[in-house]
């Protein structure tokens, strides 16, 4: 959550700028406005249904929400306080994971505005040639990162087909 909170923060006023590194697993709140609230749903749907649902009954009503998770579980859970508060009209879920229920969600809840996937169904093709070129004598790269995106409504279609399976390369 700490780079999508920079991230955010220099797109939304009254949000206090700061470096994502500056945010750790410890940090709670960012500045002197209660814009940014860092809960711990231990990546879990039911945990993250029950601090979210906790928290609700601080944030005043009016408030919008923007709500960020590591996973579609902990937006599941956190979606589901969200619903039984009755704040739907005034909350943005961002999610990470491309699971079934987390595609579904970004294509027919309007809460849900972007999910995030590290398209681990490609995973095994880049081992298997990084496998075939070091065979072939190639020094691999220290740090081989996956490729990744954050998906809209607009173009998860161009990824994932209606039953999920992986269509299209970032």
């Amino acid at each position: 959550g700490r780079y999508f909170y920079s991230l955010l923060a220099d797109e939304l006023p009254g949000f206090t700028k700061i470096a994502a590194d500056a945010i750790t697993d410890e940090t709670t709140s960012v500045g002197d406005l209660p814009n940014f609230v860092q809960l711990d749903g231990k990546a879990q749907l039911e945990e993250s249904f029950n601090v979210m649902r906790d928290h609700l009954q601080v944030v005043p009503a009016g408030r919008h929400l923007v709500v960020f998770t590591m996973n579609d579980d902990s937006a599941l859970g956190a979606l589901r306080a969200i619903e039984q508060d009755g704040r739907n009209d005034s909350t943005m879920i961002v999610s990470q994971g491309a699971n079934a229920e987390g595609l579904k969600q970004l294509r027919t809840n309007p809460v849900w505005v972007a999910e995030g996937s590290v398209f681990f169904e490609l995973w095994s093709d880049y081992l298997l040639a990084m496998g075939v070129s070091m065979m072939n004598g190639v020094t691999p790269p220290e740090l081989t990162t996956p490729p990744q995106m954050v998906m809209s409504k607009t173009d998860v279609n161009k990824y994932y087909d209606a039953d999920n399976n992986l269509i299209g390369k970032p």
